[in-house]
């Protein structure tokens, strides 16, 4: 993975800090970022992510660390199929290949690890060999609003019906909505912006928090919740490299989380969790020809905190630190 992800993330840092030629002169020139759809316009991204979670039980002074990464690599292409009157498009994503690396260590001891590929299976983990297949055979449909908000999605329940008993392995709609934001644009974009221009979108995603084994249950035990993230974009540089008229994007965040404490077993002791730390930040590269993303590069975290105190007085804490980081770049366009 890493030597497919260090030239990617070379080059989309190369290219957003490259001066930017012929930049506008006149700082109220008003720049429009609305996709602005053609019917049968294709565009083809690799896409590379990370994802990283570190969790820390401590109990009685001890403590363990468990740590996932999760290493991504896809090709897919965004295809708008119809375009309506109000600028409402009807987009296909259909995704050419995939490829995950799973690894799982507890206390830096190796305990799990395996490769999930959609051109090569390894048969390391079939029910998400099957999975990558169904996802390769069967593109998802979205409704794309005028100003980049995605309204809906369609197409994932044939590729549940695919996997028959691991269907619940595969992201639910909401899910697969919030995954359609970022493909091509962003949502929510005004009419127009001038340079230094900001707009917000507010973003809802579950998680889950983990908790330490208790006495009186066997299996260890998590909250479910919800982190609502308040979005931040703002337009940076209008002008060109190498021919092409470009705009930057950056992007910040600021989050908060309510859990969900009440499917948790009957007479346990209560239980407390914070979000103690959230940031996101990144940049998108925009085409203002094709009114599309051209290279993204986005980096999240969060760090949870869970606790409890057990019947015999002690007490159980669990932080959980996540990071994400994803790149896109576009590498065919029709």
């Amino acid at each position: 993975m890493k030597t497919l992800l260090y030239p990617v993330f070379a080059l989309l840092i190369l290219a957003m800090s490259l001066p930017v030629v012929a930049q506008e002169e006149e700082a109220a020139v008003e720049i429009d970022l609305r996709p602005h759809f053609e019917e049968g316009r294709a565009t083809r991204y690799e896409q590379w992510g990370q994802h990283v979670s570190v969790t820390t039980l401590t109990a009685q002074g001890q403590s363990q660390a468990v740590v996932t990464t999760i290493d991504s690599t896809s090709e897919v292409t965004w295809t708008v199929q119809s375009v309506e009157e109000d600028g409402t498009a009807v987009c296909t994503l259909e995704t050419h290949s995939v490829e995950v690396t799973y690894a799982l260590t507890i206390d830096d001891q190796e305990l799990m690890a395996f490769t999930i590929s959609s051109s090569n299976p390894t048969g390391d983990m079939p029910p998400y060999d099957d999975m990558v297949r169904a996802m390769c055979g069967n593109p998802l449909t979205y409704r794309v609003k005028a100003d980049g908000t995605v309204e809906s999605v369609s197409g994932g329940d044939a590729i549940r019906n695919l996997m028959g008993d691991n269907a619940d392995i595969f992201p639910d709609d909401d899910e697969l909505l919030e995954m359609g934001e970022g493909n091509t644009t962003l949502p929510g974009i005004p009419e127009t912006l001038l340079a230094g221009g900001t707009w917000t979108d507010t973003d809802q995603s579950d998680i889950k928090i983990p908790l330490v084994p208790i006495p009186f249950s066997p299996e260890p035990l998590e909250v479910p919740a919800e982190m609502t993230e308040t979005v931040t974009y703002t337009l940076g540089e209008v002008g060109e490299i190498e021919g092409m008229r470009i705009a930057t994007v950056s992007v910040s965040s600021e989050s908060e989380i309510e859990e969900d404490t009440s499917e948790l077993p009957e007479g346990m002791p209560p239980v407390n969790t914070r979000l103690d730390s959230a940031s996101s930040e990144g940049e998108f590269i925009f085409d203002l020809t094709r009114r599309e993303i051209a290279a993204a590069h986005i980096s999240n975290e969060y760090t949870v905190v869970g606790s409890l105190t057990g019947p015999d007085g002690s007490t159980l804490t669990t932080e959980t630190t996540v990071t994400d980081t994803n790149q896109t770049l576009r590498v065919e366009e029709n």
